[in-house]
């Protein structure tokens, strides 16, 4: 059963505290935290890694210095040592979110902001586009985000990232919730999750158990307190 762990970024946090954490992340990341320009987008990029290394460290029994991570062909990354330990991250704005699963998951998580909502035409289906511009104005932004985390969500599960198209595949509604089906014929049996997160943010899940989700949040000063202990 997937669970979603959250972590909203603490604005009286600063840089001289997520700096001294930095070296416990992998050589990797060190390498991508470093090229980052915005500190912001450097943060998200330290608290992801360090949020799936807490949640392997605790439901793994593992130390933080023997987590190696690895990326399949299409780069999505998985612990080397623990296979059946599948993750996915994401983050936008002041959220990262990972979910964690025993089967292949996926996670997306995007902030509401506005855009040209022609350029669904490039991603969606047409069936998916018309429903959209046939939807009430007030709703359509945030119909497009749920429909892009969908998207992305599912192909972050699938494990091969932007080679299977946006417009590929599509979603059914789930009559009165937040679940979709995807129509399109899969090799896998996925379920999908869309919820929207305050103030302006929506999150979908990827898995391939049906389930309702309930995430947790997890403090960012606990989080980083916790690694600079080691």
């Amino acid at each position: 059963m997937p669970e979603v762990y959250m972590v909203q970024l603490d604005p009286r946090i600063g840089r001289s505290l997520t700096d001294q954490v930095v070296r416990h992340l992998s050589a990797e990341r060190q390498i991508r935290v470093e090229k980052f320009r915005n500190y912001m987008d450097a943060r998200r990029s330290i608290t992801a890694e360090l949020l799936v290394r807490r949640l392997a460290m605790d439901q793994l029994g593992v130390r933080n210095e023997d987590i190696v991570f690895g990326e399949n062909s299409y780069n999505k990354p998985y612990l080397v040592s623990s296979p059946h330990f599948h993750y996915n991250l994401s983050h936008s704005g002041e959220w990262v979110v990972c979910a964690v699963d025993q089967q292949p998951v996926g996670i997306d998580i995007e902030q509401i902001k506005p855009i040209e909502l022609d350029i669904a035409k490039n991603f969606f289906t047409t069936a998916e586009y018309n429903r959209l511009m046939e939807a009430d104005e007030a709703q359509r932004l945030e119909q497009f985000y749920q429909l892009w985390t969908l998207k992305e969500s599912y192909i972050k599960a699938v494990g091969q990232g932007l080679s299977i198209p946006l417009d590929s595949f599509s979603f059914r509604h789930e009559n009165g919730d937040d679940r979709f089906t995807l129509e399109t014929p899969a090799a896998e049996p996925y379920h999908l999750t869309a919820t929207r997160l305050p103030p302006n943010y929506v999150m979908a899940v990827c898995a391939m158990e049906e389930a309702a989700i309930d995430p947790v949040a997890v403090n960012e000063q606990e989080l980083l307190d916790g690694f600079l202990r080691l």
